[in-house]
């Protein structure tokens, strides 16, 4: 895995400020010491909790030297600062990143507005330092002026249900429903409820009794003008007048295209393949609230429209029409048009855009950078439903638990310091398992089972499962690259006699297949995750995964994706060329201790050494609070090693950097104590889950929860409104906390439960 960006160097360790408390980041009250942010070492830890018996070693950090590096601002310079706060090019912090403003500390700003619109996180754009704060949303009650009017909870009288409905017109079936399955995919994937007519529905008899039934309608892919006749624009401009919220995606222009045209608040739309950039900027619309940072402001969407051209329609609003541009498009510097409007009828509003922001053809980065293009639809459809639902939404938070975000650490054991005990002392893989476990953390460990070359050790697997992190995974037994020639085998090889000296030797099923058996075997239990050792992957690979029982993948990145959510491989819309709905769960690595990239022909790579990782620190720090902020998960893949060209005393360096990251994140709030199968069986659970409610101003939120075929364990709601009371018999013990509500226990499959919330 690797990236890009080039990190540059450093001489101090991370100036990180512990301040987290992102309603006022710069009272010194709210500050934490789990890291002494001044130190210019890593510190020496004593881990947090006794390892248990049968742990095979128990890792006490030493000191380490400072991270020394050149450095351009010297001490006494007043361009020199603790934290980074300007744009201009310097490596403030010397850090080793130039312009990287961490969400923290004294990057806290705030902007001319009121309310939760005050105040942001300031961040690098064009060169500049901007404010970055949220936008307005419907009030509700919780102790916060949402709508950003200078008064708290004066949220108006409503009755509603949120909850979404996808208006696909025929022609969308007819054509393959990949447009249609992008969108319920990405819907299922944020935990929105919706509903989907079946593909024999007519557009408008799917239109008929909209009032009162959602608040949310979209019509996905692209919208024809036949679709939408005079009838059909007054069905959805009356769900607008009483508050619903209407989303359209791509209209065409067409001699038929009038009511169309009309209800979207346009003149015209034009078709262009030249847009490399969409632009969110102008009117602060309640649907783009949650993009607050340059990354979700700026969204790329190719490098090169003549040889990867993507679609883009540019929208030109009516004058005469209650329409304002929220997003504007954009041919390398020049501006072309508006690519997101918003039309304001009666309580409610129709939205357009004119891409569908999931098609990109731009490559920002692969690893270690904060790339949420993927995640944007996701998050403007969560506050487009919270529009249309006056604020009152309940959707199923990514999280089993009250936390904002998960930290996932994995770790590949693919080199022999990592999987036996050498002069450098314990396998690397038990000392990393030492720290996660003295941090109250969980990893999940890949092994690469070479006994070919003699460093395979089945006790380094029973050790990492002494401290509770087992299951593991398989990373192949050679760590060859799989190139589409290599042969796919029967799926009989077995240990011993599948002995594969060279790539030509190995298979495909005989890679796969041994690892996960020798590992599950050491483990005592089945392995059921995997993680290819290469970045190009088996066209077959994932026929075979899913007929040896594999239930999780993280051989992608963000990049190859950019969404830092877990995947649902059958339902996804991306790369069905090789994941051919196969029933697996794709966990994007979105953190990597190298920077460059690393595969067969040789080495490209910057390792996570001393001398840079005050940079690495920093880069994911980054991205795990930018990650949190979205409710989205950070991934991180450390190798437990001592790293390419790099001596035994670099694997002490990252059990250090983990252990500091680790620190780092329990002083913002993530879980780090969730197991790869942990993982997996809750989005399975919770894709399966149906969660159907409504809200009334006078008796709060009445709904259902109905369980899939498996078991929910800790299924998390998020509500509008903080609560004072939930209530549901029958769902077990539950924990509330704000605006979240766990249950605890797991419900049975097919099991519906009844509940009722009360705001605060």
């Amino acid at each position: 895995m690797g990236c890009e960006r080039d990190p540059g160097r450093a001489d101090v360790p991370p100036p990180f400020d512990a301040s987290w408390d992102r309603v006022d980041a710069s009272a010194e009250d709210t500050a934490t010491d789990l890291v002494d942010a001044s130190s210019a070492e890593l510190p020496s830890v004593d881990l947090g909790r006794t390892l248990p018996d049968g742990a095979l070693v128990d890792v006490r950090l030493g000191e380490f030297p400072s991270f020394v590096a050149d450095c351009s601002v010297p001490l006494g310079d007043p361009r020199r600062e603790t934290q980074e706060t300007r744009c201009d090019g310097v490596d403030n912090d010397c850090d080793g990143q130039v312009d990287l403003l961490l969400p923290s500390g004294s990057n806290a700003c705030s902007v001319e507005a009121r309310g939760v619109c005050a105040a942001g996180w300031a961040g690098c754009a064009e060169g500049a330092r901007r404010c970055f704060a949220p936008g307005p949303s419907p009030e509700v009650s919780d102790g916060l002026d949402n709508d950003c009017d200078g008064v708290v909870d004066n949220a108006r009288a409503a009755s509603l249900r949120p909850r979404v409905l996808v208006l696909a017109p025929r022609y969308l079936w007819t054509k393959g429903g990949d447009e249609i399955r992008a969108l319920a995919s990405i819907l299922d994937q944020w935990g929105i409820p919706y509903d989907l007519p079946t593909a024999d529905t007519e557009f408008s008899a799917a239109l008929r009794g909209l009032l009162g039934r959602y608040s949310l309608a979209i019509v996905p892919g692209y919208l024809e003008g036949e679709a939408v006749d005079t009838i059909a624009r007054l069905y959805l401009e009356e769900f607008a007048t009483a508050g619903g919220v209407v989303l359209l995606h791509k209209p065409l222009t067409t001699p038929s295209s009038a009511d169309l045209l009309r209800l979207a608040g346009l003149r015209r739309t034009t078709r262009r393949t030249d847009v490399t950039s969409l632009r969110v900027g102008g009117v602060a619309v309640p649907a783009v609230r949650s993009l607050d940072t340059a990354e979700e402001r700026d969204l790329l969407v190719t490098d090169d429209p003549s040889a990867r051209p993507v679609e883009t329609f540019v929208l030109e609003p009516d004058p005469e029409a209650t329409t304002v541009v929220a997003a504007r498009a954009f041919a390398g510097a020049t501006e072309v048009g508006a690519v997101l409007t918003r039309r304001a009828v009666g309580l409610g509003a129709v939205y357009t855009l004119g891409h569908d922001l999931h098609s990109w053809s731009h490559y920002r980065c692969y690893v270690n950078c904060f790339e949420p293009a993927g995640d944007v639809l996701g998050l403007l459809i969560r506050d487009a439903l919270r529009e249309g639902a006056s604020g009152h939404l309940v959707v199923k938070h990514t999280v089993p638990g009250l936390e904002d975000a998960i930290l996932f650490s994995t770790h590949d054991i693919d080199a022999t310091e990592s999987a036996r005990s050498g002069p450098w002392g314990a396998a690397g893989a038990t000392q990393m398992g030492s720290v996660l476990y003295g941090r109250g953390a969980i990893g999940s460990f890949f092994f690469t089972t070479d006994y070919v070359s003699g460093w395979w050790d089945p006790a380094t697997v029973r050790s990492v499962c002494a401290l509770g992190m087992c299951p593991v995974g398989g990373h192949s037994v050679r760590h060859f690259a799989s190139p589409p020639s290599q042969p796919v085998g029967d799926c009989s090889e077995r240990f011993p006699g599948y002995v594969p000296t060279t790539l030509a030797e190995s298979t495909l099923c005989g890679e796969a297949r041994v690892s996960l058996m020798l590992a599950g075997e050491a483990a005592g239990s089945a392995a059921v995750a995997w993680r290819s050792p290469f970045l190009d992957v088996h066209p077959r690979l994932f026929d075979v995964l899913s007929e040896q029982g594999v239930r999780v993948d993280s051989s992608f990145a963000v990049g190859d994706f950019k969404t830092n959510l877990p995947l649902d491989l059958a339902a996804t819309f991306h790369r069905q060329d090789l994941f051919h709905h196969r029933g697996l769960t794709e966990l994007p690595v979105t953190l990597d201790d190298g920077f460059g990239a690393r595969d067969e022909h040789g080495t490209l790579r910057t390792e996570l050494q001393a001398s840079n990782a005050s940079s690495f620190l920093s880069a994911w720090s980054s991205v795990m609070l930018r990650n949190a902020a979205n409710n989205a998960h950070t991934t991180l893949l450390l190798h437990p090693s001592f790293g390419v060209g790099q001596g035994p005393e670099n694997l002490q360096v990252k059990l250090a950097v983990i252990d500091r990251l680790l620190q780092l994140a329990a002083a913002a709030g993530l879980r780090t104590d969730v197991s790869v199968t942990a993982l997996d069986a809750f989005w399975r659970a919770r894709r399966g889950a149906l969660v159907d409610a409504t809200y009334d101003s006078t008796r709060g939120y009445q709904g259902t929860i109905t369980a899939g075929p498996s078991s929910v364990p800790g299924l998390t709601l998020e509500f509008g409104d903080a609560l004072r009371r939930f209530d549901c018999p029958d769902c077990g013990p539950t924990l509330v906390g704000g605006r979240r509500v766990v249950l605890l226990g797991a419900l049975p499959p097919g099991r519906r439960v009844e509940f009722t919330a009360l705001p605060r």
